[in-house]
């Protein structure tokens, strides 16, 4: 485990940070970006559970294939990178209810390839009408291909419809 008690953490910077590691839990509570950053979490097949308060932005493959990872609470990202959460096979819930930027564009960039099926993602209302008023491409996917059940939320925190 990782645990930034006293929140001395306040980014990574260089990438790769726990790749590959049996690490099981990290908190961070000070941490607001993985700034261009990769793979920081990558292939970390032991981690439960992760705790980031302040992240804003997260980068390529942050918790790729985080298989043992069931629930992913970043409640002030608002950007994350291209397969940021691919194959993250035990993900029940994703609370990402700030998220207005998935992958970098609003087509489909594998954020959420091979999740859970039947998980549920909690985001921006946003993505509702990003893709020139049509869903999200990385929603679109995770719904109709993953099964997933997609809540969007208003900027004020409020539930709005789902998808």
């Amino acid at each position: 485990s990782y645990i930034d008690t006293n929140g001395l953490v306040s980014q990574f910077t260089g990438g790769q940070e726990f790749r590959n590691s049996t690490i099981q839990t990290v908190n961070f509570p000070n941490v607001t970006t993985f700034n261009n950053s990769i793979l920081n979490f990558y292939n970390c097949v032991f981690l439960t559970s992760v705790s980031f308060p302040k992240l804003t932005r997260i980068w390529t493959q942050a918790f790729q294939l985080c298989t043992s990872l069931s629930t992913i609470e970043l409640p002030l990202l608002t950007t994350s990178g291209f397969y940021a959460f691919a194959n993250t096979s035990s993900l029940l819930v994703l609370n990402i209810p700030k998220c207005s930027n998935l992958g970098g564009s609003s087509t489909y960039n594998n954020v959420f390839e091979g999740i859970k099926i039947g998980c549920t993602i909690n985001t921006n209302i946003s993505l509702k009408t990003n893709n020139e008023g049509g869903v999200d491409g990385d929603l679109t996917y995770a719904k109709n291909t993953r099964l997933a059940i997609v809540n969007f939320y208003n900027n004020d925190g409020s539930y709005n419809s789902t998808l």
